[in-house]
């Protein structure tokens, strides 16, 4: 919910440039006017093609849980409310057999303009001559289910004034539980999503990790990388041909590694592949005094709870820690596996492990110069 509070209210640390870039990829891969869109009305998103684990998705999720009270302290001006999906003016309908033609194509990917113009005089939405009107027969069928009452304005709709594009008053007006969302300090925000049943927060949650070896992983420096990596493993958001086929995705064409033509999961795409465990083997041998040899469930495990401390390191002059050991492999074997997934370049588990000990050594060269 912190980056919908920068992307709506832009208020927080987010740097322009990355604001921009994140806005403009929410405008353009929903085809909206305004990147607000999107974040507000879940009718604005039915032209993307987001799917997976794309990282916009929970942000919808958290959104969507949340509505609108009926008391606007104000309203939106006129500009915003023509720009607004044709389907977010209208109060819920039942997809019953006379507003069938609601979940059509044509009316989804329709905004208020298309369809009406607004009286100044009378302070409403008027049709517009069905000449004008890009679908004139489901303008006619509009017509006369809001004559029937079948269909009904939302109370944001009328009275509303000239200004430009501005979201703020559908900003203010969402709640949760009757207590305005983006008002909230942080600390009850984050109780509040948790309690938000459809996000399924903490499913993939290690619970078996202490405080303390939370604090010992975020105090130890490494590349943003390697620990983006890491954090997916624990919470097993990785990416692999396993998880990428179980959501459909276009690229995963099977389940099996690339490599070896085992089914490949997140343990199989980083430690148990036997190529990839060719690198663990050589790296343990050169670097660590104990354990010599690489045990696969042993590694997997150690990357899941913290369980560092059972490595020892075999060069004493190497101002490392086996935080930066284990880092420097997964984001090797990472960035190696996925050069032959994309670019079709070969893995080679002694290049990687080559390349594996210059950044080693170039991290104990930081090390001590820093000291």
């Amino acid at each position: 919910m912190r980056y919908p509070s920068w992307f709506l209210l832009k208020i927080g640390p987010l740097p322009e440039f990355t604001y921009q870039l994140l806005t403009h990829a929410l405008r353009l891969t929903n085809d909206a006017v305004h990147h607000a869109l999107p974040l507000l009305f879940p009718s604005a998103r039915y032209k993307n093609t987001l799917n997976g684990l794309h990282p916009f998705l929970p942000m919808f999720n958290a959104l969507d849980t949340c509505s609108h009270h009926r008391d606007w302290t104000s309203r939106p001006t006129v500009s915003t409310l023509m720009s607004l999906p044709l389907l977010a003016v209208f109060d819920h309908f039942d997809a019953t057999t006379d507003l069938d033609f609601m979940h059509k194509d044509s009316v989804r990917r329709s905004s208020v303009r298309d369809f009406f113009t607004y009286d100044p005089v009378q302070q409403n939405l008027q049709f517009r001559p069905r000449s004008e009107c890009p679908a004139p027969t489901t303008q006619t069928k509009v017509r006369r289910a809001l004559a029937n009452n079948q269909l009904s304005f939302c109370h944001f709709v009328h009275h509303n004034n000239d200004g430009e594009m501005d979201f703020l008053p559908f900003v203010d007006s969402m709640v949760y539980q009757q207590r305005a969302i983006f008002k909230l300090p942080n600390r009850e925000l984050r109780f509040v999503i948790l309690d938000m049943a459809n996000l399924n927060v903490g499913r993939h949650f290690c619970n078996q990790l202490t405080k303390q070896q939370w604090k010992s992983f975020y105090k130890n420096t490494m590349h943003y990388s390697a620990r983006n990596l890491w954090y997916r493993m624990i919470h097993k958001q990785s990416s692999n041909q396993l998880a990428m086929a179980q959501r459909n995705l276009k690229h995963a064409a099977s389940d099996r590694c690339t490599l070896c033509n085992e089914i490949e999961d997140a343990p199989h795409l980083l430690i148990k592949c036997v190529h990839k465990l060719d690198v663990w083997d050589s790296s343990f041998k050169e670097f660590l005094s104990y354990p010599k040899s690489a045990d696969p469930q042993q590694i997997y495990s150690s990357i899941m709870r913290f369980k560092l401390n059972q490595y020892y390191l075999y060069h004493h002059d190497l101002h490392i820690t086996t935080y930066d050991f284990f880092a420097t492999i997964m984001r090797t074997i990472w960035r190696h596996h996925y050069r032959q997934f994309y670019d079709l370049v070969p893995f080679d588990a002694i290049q990687a492990c080559r390349h594996i000990r210059t950044e080693l050594l170039r991290l104990s060269s930081l090390r001590s110069l820093s000291h």
